[in-house]
């Protein structure tokens, strides 16, 4: 099973092998570059005498030329990578939109769009990642897809529009549970640095290119004599030439390096894609698929991010992804290479579309209900009765949530039915909590009578559903506000926050979703702190403590002391923080003190994050048994720090 705390700690240490590749690489360009320009003086100012040894090696032992040139040279790559991750620090979307794509919303009436919503969606609440936007590439016929962003907080999801035309549920399940282990196992940070890096060392080719147009332009309209004379336009032109041929060769090198790095994590994001999918075929079938009709990017911008796409790109001598038979034959023992059956599906897929789209258009009567029923998945223009049908059978062991309607999910996508799900989902079932917790709605500028008809009726819905279901059923509610203006998500927080302590308590379902409200809603410190550097766990012993103190005061039963259980989770992490005296045990939870401590826990580094959450296991395990509300207390725990793997439900089952 994949180790994806260690897959993070193993990206996080590949940045930092990454960078020092990086500077190394800049002083090999810039000294290249240095020698390559002295080389270039010398010549310039023998005066028809032709290369000068002498001349070179004064001009390359000379402290004022090394200066300026390494300097500069040095200067225009740091710059350059900066401005390249400085914009990408928006997140995935910038990498998305760069790329022509158009973010999916909750109101699209595109039955294919829908589909991916729902996939992503359900991929979202059975890792524990925060929800990523959703972008489709219209103007892209190739079959592809990525992930990309800093973090979970800030990832974007992408498809093409010919991979969404074509596969099936159940492969496009795979292919978005592939992009998901790259947001599991870190790979998207490693991959802007690469975009970064790269972008940096090809500025010197692109300034040597306007150096050359610029030499050549001025040096023509010189005179004869002048160029005899060793025209310094003319040398100008040479320095481009120069810079221009370093550049390419530092750029090659870069290529090597994304390339290598690239095709080993494809492996273990196939990998982990059929851990989550449970499917091994899905994901062979939609390889085979890729493999017959090609996964092409017509983008200018396609060779920067080649290395994050689900398949290659783009046709080069730098391939950024293992072989595709490779991929297919590490899932499927059986396949031979013959991609033929795979385009006939392909192309009757396609002509099915075809038809579908023509019959919708009136222009083609004789087209049967019997030819539309492949595609009541895939069509974008209809009304699709199936499609529901579809959604609900398919789901599987990624999402416990089959009982919820296709109608449902879309109704979860409005405000009020949203909010008033959040809200009902809170209600408690003492009847004079519960009527001070209504009385509070107003008060709270939630007093519209349709916010209220949608609490009074998914409480209700909700009353025999389990902790952890009322946990999905608020992921998915949150999702459809992400995009609502900020004083509503403001205003939502505060309510969720006033309705968890009508009873002057805060239970931990209650600060799962509190947290999850402020995680997923609220724009705070959260996102800088998951791109900020790891600190180390001494450096929060207090923050550690007090989180696990409030772990074991929610786990204690009834009678029994919570101090051994405390103790035991504090020696599991004993060799990171040493020796800790447990002094005092809180009576009840600060809410605010608890989420304070957890903001610092963020900057733990992956495989401590791992540590720390077996020792919130260990303390809720000392009584023998945890119960599904502990477990759910654990997921907010383990989201508010961003420890991803824990949240990684399936992983988990699977490790029992």
């Amino acid at each position: 099973m994949t180790d994806f705390f260690e897959q993070q700690e193993k990206s996080r240490k590949a940045t930092v092998g990454l960078l020092l590749l990086y500077i190394f690489s800049v002083v090999a360009t810039c000294l290249l570059l240095h020698l390559s320009l002295c080389a270039v003086f010398s010549y310039g100012s023998s005066e028809g005498q032709g290369f000068q040894m002498e001349k070179f090696l004064e001009y390359v032992l000379m402290p004022e030329i090394a200066l300026a040139t390494m300097g500069i040279t040095s200067l225009i790559i740091f710059l350059s990578s900066l401005y390249k991750i400085t914009q990408l620090r928006a997140g995935g979307s910038a990498v998305a939109e760069e790329l022509g794509g158009r973010e999916v919303t909750n109101g699209t009436q595109d039955a294919m769009e829908r589909r991916l919503l729902n996939v992503v969606e359900e991929m979202a609440i059975a890792s524990g990642i925060t929800m990523p936007r959703v972008f489709v590439l219209d103007g892209e016929h190739g079959m592809n897809a990525f992930a990309a962003g800093f973090s979970s907080k800030d990832a974007a999801i992408a498809v093409t529009r010919g991979l969404l035309e074509v596969v099936k549920r159940d492969e496009l399940q795979a292919v978005i549970g592939h992009e998901f282990s790259h947001v599991l196992n870190g790979d998207m940070r490693l991959n802007i640095w690469l975009v970064g890096v790269l972008h940096g060392i090809f500025a010197l080719t692109i300034l040597g290119r306007v150096l050359i147009e610029i030499g050549l332009r001025s040096s023509s309209r010189s005179s004869s004599s002048s160029r005899k004379n060793n025209n310094p336009l003319a040398i100008l032109a040479l320095v481009g030439l120069v810079s221009w041929i370093v550049g390419l060769v530092g750029f090659f090198f870069g290529r090597l390096i994304q390339s290598g790095i690239s095709r080993q994590r494809e492996f273990l994001a196939d990998a982990s894609a059929v851990q989550f999918t449970r499917n091994p075929q899905g994901l062979a079938q939609a390889l085979k698929l890729i493999g017959a009709a090609g996964s092409d990017l017509a983008s200018p911008n396609t060779s920067e991010v080649s290395h994050m796409l689900f398949a290659s790109g783009l046709n080069s001598l730098f391939a950024t992804h293992p072989p595709i038979n490779s991929r297919i034959q590490r899932l499927d023992p059986f396949f031979n290479g013959d991609f033929s059956e795979s385009r006939i599906a392909l192309d009757t897929r396609r002509s099915e579309l075809a038809r579908a789209i023509s019959g919708a258009a009136g222009s083609d009567a004789s087209t049967s209900q019997e030819d539309l029923n492949p595609l009541k998945q895939l069509h974008p223009t209809v009304s699709i009765p199936g499609l529901e049908d579809e959604d609900a059978s398919a789901v599987g062991a990624l999402f416990s949530m089959a009982w919820l309607s296709q109608a449902d999910r879309e109704t979860l996508r409005t405000v009020p039915a949203a909010i008033g799900c959040i809200c009902g989902c809170l209600l408690s079932t003492d009847e004079s909590v519960r009527e001070r917790q209504m009385g509070m709605l107003p008060r709270l500028s939630f007093n519209d009578a349709l916010v209220r008809q949608w609490v009074e009726s998914w409480a209700e819905r909700i009353r025999e559903r389990t902790v952890s279901e009322k946990r999905q059923l608020c992921e998915l509610a949150v999702m459809g506000l992400r995009n609502e203006p900020l004083d509503l998500r403001e205003r939502l927080a505060k309510s969720v926050e006033a309705l968890s302590s009508a009873d002057d308590q805060i239970e931990p379902f209650e600060f799962a979703v509190g947290c999850m409200i402020r995680r997923r809603l609220l724009p705070d410190e959260s996102l800088e702190a998951s791109r900020r550097p790891p600190m180390p766990p001494k450096q929060m012993i207090n923050e550690i403590v007090d989180v696990l103190s409030v772990i074991a005061l929610y786990g204690a039963k009834e009678g029994r002391s919570i101090r051994p259980a405390l103790e035991a989770g504090v020696q599991r992490l004993l060799p990171f923080i040493g020796a800790v005296p447990i002094r005092t045990i809180p009576e009840m939870v600060d809410a605010q003190k608890l989420d304070r401590s957890l903001r610092q826990l963020e900057a733990l580094a992956p495989l401590l994050k791992r540590e720390f959450m077996q020792a919130c296991e260990i303390i809720i395990m000392h009584d023998g048994e945890m119960t599904e509300i502990e477990e759910t207390f654990l997921f907010a725990i383990a989201d508010a720090i961003d420890a991803l793997s824990w949240n990684a439900k399936l992983a988990k089952k699977q490790s029992a």
